[in-house]
Parts: structure tokens; sequence; C-alpha cells
């Protein structure tokens, strides 16, 4: 009568409670490790951008007709194709777009990602930054979403023009999915 005893009784009730202990901690600690790495990528991501933005701010007023766009379209293209070194910085693409939403400049691999929702692009006209997660397709048709930083660049108190940098979220779904 081991299955009647006592013993048993308290046995099984240890382990039913060791369980949904381990398992609570389990969710808790995935829920964490997901956030964190996302947290991880939103900071790559408005870091890349903040950087092409101050860069390209910063040297087009040192020029002389900074009413030009044509040089303007120059150094933004040179500072979105800047080279990085950082293999993280490698995966991370960027945009310059007009303040329609229009394309001016971007990475030479930068696959297709959906344009800004019209709700998002009238936030960040309004000067307020937005991470989302877009689907998108790289120039081989291969699918995959991204998490993307919009960035708008303000001068007198208007939007001049917005930048974007996108990172693909496969990575955070592998790491994730390996726990």
């Amino acid at each position: 009568m081991f299955f009647r005893s006592i013993r048993f009784k308290v046995l099984v009730w240890y382990m039913l409670l060791l369980a949904v202990t381990l398992f609570s901690f389990s969710i808790i600690l995935y829920g964490s490790f997901s956030k964190a790495l996302i947290n991880n990528l939103d900071d790559l991501l408005s870091s890349r951008a903040e950087g092409i933005a101050d860069s390209v701010h910063t040297y087009w007023h040192d020029k002389d007709n900074a009413s030009d766009m044509a040089p303007f379209l120059d150094i933004a293209r040179d500072w979105v194709e800047e080279k990085r070194k950082d293999p993280e910085l490698m995966k991370i693409f960027a945009r310059i777009l007009s303040v329609k939403a229009e394309r001016l400049v971007s990475t030479r691999s930068m696959p297709f990602i959906a344009p800004i929702p019209k709700s998002d692009l009238e936030d960040v006209l309004a000067g307020e930054d937005s991470f989302n997660s877009l689907s998108g397709v790289f120039a081989d048709g291969k699918k995959a979403k991204f998490r993307v930083y919009t960035r708008p660049v303000i001068e007198d108190g208007m939007v001049v023009y917005i930048v974007q940098a996108a990172g693909p979220i496969e990575l955070i779904s592998i790491a994730s999915g390996s726990l």
C-alpha cells in the first residue's frame, strides 16, 4: 500500500510544487532573455540611426550650399554605406527617407521593407521616434521579419528627413528557440 501512504502523498505534492516552481522560473527566464535580446537589437538600431543622422547633420551644416539637394544625397550615401567592422552592425540596414516617406538613400543590400504605416508616419512627423516589427523581402526573394527604428531629423522645429535602421529578427528567434 505504498501508493496510499502519507510518505507517497507528500512526495507527489513535493514533486508537483517543484515542477510548478521550475516551470514558472523557466517561463520568466525565457521572457526576460527574449526581452533583453530585443532591447539589444533596439539599442543597436538606434545607435546606427542616430550616428547616421548626427554625422550627416554635422557634415551637411559645414557646407556652404546647404540648400542644394545633390551634395546632401552624396553625403548621406557616404554615411549610409559606411564600411563597418563590427559583425553585429553588418546585418543592420539603413535608409534615409523624405518627409513623404520616399526613399532618398539606402544601403545597397537594403531589403524591401514595407513602408511606414500612415499612423506611424504622422507620429514621426510630429517628432517621435518609433520601433516596429515589419515584414520584408531580401533581394534573393527570401522573406524575413525586421525590427525597424525610425528617427526624424528635426531642424528649426520641422522634420527635414527621416532616418531608418533595420535589422533581421531571425537571430533573436534562433537564440530564443534554442533555449
